[in-house]
């Protein structure tokens, strides 16, 4: 939860930084070491046996589940990423703590991919979901999409600007 809020001040620095006074610039520095430092604590967990058994058996359940309901929630014409994702969250919200689980963006320039998928925060380390896989057993974002997908381009702090996607009447 802190990494998220510091990858969100992130944006707030550099804008800071923009104004080009003496004062942004210390704020800036400080800010930048702190986000920095604290972010070296967190690390991505790439291998599922890494991840705990009652984390991985709720996460192939909540899979499982959407996957078998999946239907165009933000009424777009399409069933896509954008609806794997916010049902995972939906589902996660109700059968799970809702600040483990977040909707992250991924768009990178070099491969063109623009994917939406979840973060599931597991004490100080996160595991990287691919909520619209096509095997229940491999759901790691980097083992899903291999060399296309680059986590340098992962934007977060977005689970509600998705979420507000979704008219509230197409939810069942």
């Amino acid at each position: 939860m802190l990494i998220n809020l510091l990858e969100k001040y992130r944006f707030f620095i550099a804008a800071l930084f923009r104004q080009r006074t003496k004062n942004t610039h210390v704020i800036f520095i400080v800010l930048f070491f702190f986000c920095n430092g604290a972010a070296l604590n967190c690390k991505e967990i790439l291998d599922k046996n890494d991840i705990p058994e009652n984390i991985q058996t709720r996460i192939v359940s909540t899979i499982r589940d959407i996957q078998r309901e999946i239907y165009d929630l933000n009424f777009d014409g399409k069933v896509n990423c954008i609806d794997y994702s916010c049902m995972f969250k939906i589902y996660w919200n109700h059968n799970y703590n809702k600040n483990e689980c977040e909707i992250v963006r991924n768009k990178n320039p070099r491969t063109g991919m623009h994917h939406l998928f979840i973060r599931i925060n597991i004490g100080p380390d996160f595991v990287l979901v691919e909520p619209w896989t096509k095997s229940k057993k491999e759901y790691v974002m980097k083992h899903c999409w291999d060399d296309f997908y680059d986590s340098y381009y992962n934007y977060y702090g977005e689970t509600d600007y998705w979420m507000s996607k979704i008219p509230k009447w197409r939810l069942r």
